[in-house]
C-alpha cells in the first residue's frame, strides 16, 4: 500500500512533533511552518489552497494557544487560535471534502456548579473553568457544526519523557536547592503519552481515510485517573529523586470546591478532569488501534 498523506495544523508543538516523528514510512506528513502559514491570520480559502496543494487524506489540527495562563491574561488570543481556527479548518476540510482530526482537552470540563460530575463522557455537556477551556469549548462547537466529516479528540495532561514541562518544573525546583517541591497536589485527570496517542491518532487517521465510521467526539485513555502528586512522586522516583517530598502548592485554595489555583497562576485549573474513556477504548480495540501508553511504564529520562 502507498503511503498516506496528512496536513498538520501546529506541526512545531509538542503533539504535533511527535506525529512527525512516529509517522515513519507510512506516512507523508505536510505540516507548514508559521512562516509559510500563519494559521492565526489564515481563512477558509488559504486553507483550501493548502489542502489543494498538499492532496492530503485527512486533516489533522494540533494547533493551539495551549498555556492556560496565557490564554487568561490573552482571551483573545486564545479566541483567535482556539475557537475561530477550529472552525476555519473544519469549514475548508468540508469545502474539499477531507476529513477532519480537531484536538481538543479535559479543561472543556472542570465546573462542576454548571456541568456534571467527573468522569466525564464524550457527550458530557461542557463546563470550561477559565479562559482556555472556554475558547477550545467553542472550537469544538464550530468543528462540530461545520458540515464535513470530522473528529475531536479530547487529550488530558499530554506529557512526553525527556520533553515535558511538567517534569522541567519539578527539577526546576530540585536544581534550585529546595529540599521539597511544590505541586497542585489535589489535582486530578489521566495523563497522556504523546507517543502512543500520536500512533493512536494516525490509526484514527487511516480509518477516516479508509471511510471507516468514527465517533464524533473521543477520550482515548492509556491509564486511571490519578492526583497531579502521585504522578509527580512517581516521575521524580523513576528518575532517582524519591527522597524529594511533593508538597502541595501553597496557592490551591480556591474559592471554588471543585477548582485549583497555584501561588504564580492566573488561570483556575480543574480539581477533576477526568476523561470517562470506556467508550471510546472499546471501539478503539474493536478497530484494532495502537494501544496507548501508561505513564508508568516509559522511562522517564531526566531532560538536559
Amino acid at each position: 500500500m502507498s503511503e498516506r498523506r496528512l496536513l498538520l495544523f501546529g506541526g512545531s508543538g509538542r503533539l504535533g512533533r511527535a506525529l512527525q516523528r512516529e509517522a515513519g514510512t507510512d506516512w507523508t506528513i505536510i505540516a507548514p511552518s508559521r512562516e509559510e502559514l500563519d494559521l492565526a491570520l489564515a481563512d477558509v480559502r488559504d486553507l483550501q489552497l493548502w489542502i489543494k496543494a498538499s492532496a492530503p487524506e485527512v486533516v489533522l489540527n494540533a494547533a493551539a494557544m495551549a498555556w492556560v495562563d496565557a490564554c487568561e491574561e490573552d482571551p483573545d488570543a486564545a479566541e483567535q487560535i482556539n475557537a475561530r481556527l477550529p472552525g476555519v479548518a473544519a469549514r475548508a476540510c468540508s469545502l474539499e471534502v477531507i476529513p477532519l482530526i480537531h484536538i481538543s482537552t479535559d479543561y472543556v470540563f472542570g465546573d462542576e456548579s454548571r456541568g456534571g460530575s467527573p468522569p466525564y463522557l464524550e457527550e458530557s455537556p461542557v463546563c470550561p473553568l477559565q479562559s482556555y477551556g472556554h475558547s477550545k469549548a467553542r472550537g469544538e462547537q464550530e468543528v462540530l457544526t461545520a458540515g464535513g466529516s470530522a473528529v475531536v479528540v479530547r487529550v488530558s495532561w499530554l506529557t512526553e519523557p525527556g520533553e515535558d514541562t511538567f517534569v522541567r518544573y519539578l527539577l526546576s525546583q530540585i536544581r534550585a536547592g529546595c529540599s521539597q517541591v511544590s505541586v497542585l497536589r489535589n489535582q486530578k485527570a489521566r495523563p497522556t503519552m504523546t507517543g502512543g496517542v500520536s500512533r493512536w491518532l494516525l490509526g484514527v487517521a487511516e480509518r477516516l481515510a479508509d471511510g471507516v465510521a468514527v465517533p464524533s467526539i473521543l477520550h482515548p485513555a492509556g491509564c486511571d485517573a490519578i492526583c497531579r502528586g502521585e504522578w509527580a512522586e512517581g516521575i521524580l522516583a523513576s528518575m532517582g529523586y524519591g527522597d524529594i517530598e511533593v508538597i502541595d502548592d501553597p496557592g490551591q485554595c480556591s474559592p471554588l470546591s471543585h477548582a485549583v489555583q497555584g501561588a504564580t497562576q492566573s488561570a483556575l485549573r480543574p480539581a477533576d478532569s477526568t476523561l470517562d474513556a470506556e467508550a471510546t477504548m472499546r471501539w478503539s480495540q474493536q478497530q484494532a488501534l495502537p494501544e496507548l501508553e501508561d505513564w508508568r511504564d516509559v522511562q522517564c529520562p531526566e531532560p538536559g
